[in-house]
């Protein structure tokens, strides 16, 4: 079965070699969606740039006219995907050797979102705590209160059904607070419609942060939306 691999760009042509590196070898990945959030012109040429030098007929590049926010940008960037399971991966990141395939071996489950064990944070290894079992609105409450979410709710590389990921996202262009933390809103959203998630136990990637990303770009705020959806989290 191929997979699609969804990444969604602005401004960071300087990391996307790294974010496709392994996947645009991998057999088992038939495109990789690259949709770009209105960079600027000279940006948006560098990634073109690193994308032709690839020679790759499986990579595909789109570009917003206008920025619209990491949200919508990952939302757009999966419906261009056209297989039923999509990988969402931040262009600033990159999986290590041998990763993808422990996410493609798995005996997938449409209701089910999953994610990483571990990843390259900081200088350091950080490792999702929530155990190797589906965890639902539930397990995930329980962490929230016994303050062992972590990163969990601001990762994102999610892998999932694309149609149904979509369909549970929708909502996500009309609540009350802007999705500025994307991940976390998309986790709420997940949750919510019953949806669960799955920690791939091992499965470790580089995830690198920017000051000029666009969560510490925002951080006041994207702290505040992470805070109201892990509450809406514990309200459902």
């Amino acid at each position: 079965m191929p997979f699609s691999l969804a990444i969604p760009t602005y401004n960071s042509s300087e990391f996307i070699l790294d974010a496709i590196r392994l996947p645009v070898k991998n057999e088992l990945i038939s495109e990789i969606i690259i949709n770009d959030d209105g960079s600027s012109n000279e940006e948006y040429q560098k990634l073109l740039n690193v994308i032709n030098e690839q020679n790759s007929e499986k990579i595909k590049v789109y570009k917003n006219e206008n920025n619209s926010g990491a949200f919508k940008n990952k939302y757009d960037a999966i419906t261009k995907c056209t297989n039923k399971w999509v990988y969402l991966l931040d262009s600033d990141n990159y999986v290590h050797e041998g990763m993808l395939e422990k996410f493609f071996n798995q005996d997938l489950q449409d209701n089910v979102c999953y994610m990483p064990h571990k990843y390259d944070f900081d200088s350091s290894i950080v490792e999702i705590q929530l155990g190797f079992e589906n965890l639902n609105a539930e397990s995930i409450k329980q962490a929230i209160k016994n303050n062992t979410i972590g990163h969990f709710v601001n990762l994102c590389n999610f892998f999932v059904n694309k149609d149904l990921f979509l369909e549970r996202m929708k909502e996500g262009f009309d609540i009350e607070v802007f999705p500025i933390a994307d991940c976390a809103t998309m986790t709420y959203l997940w949750l919510k419609n019953g949806g669960e998630f799955k920690v791939i136990k091992d499965y470790h990637y580089y995830h690198r942060v920017r000051g000029n990303g666009y969560y510490l770009s925002n951080r006041s705020e994207a702290e505040k939306c992470v805070a109201h959806y892990n509450n809406k989290i514990l309200q459902l």
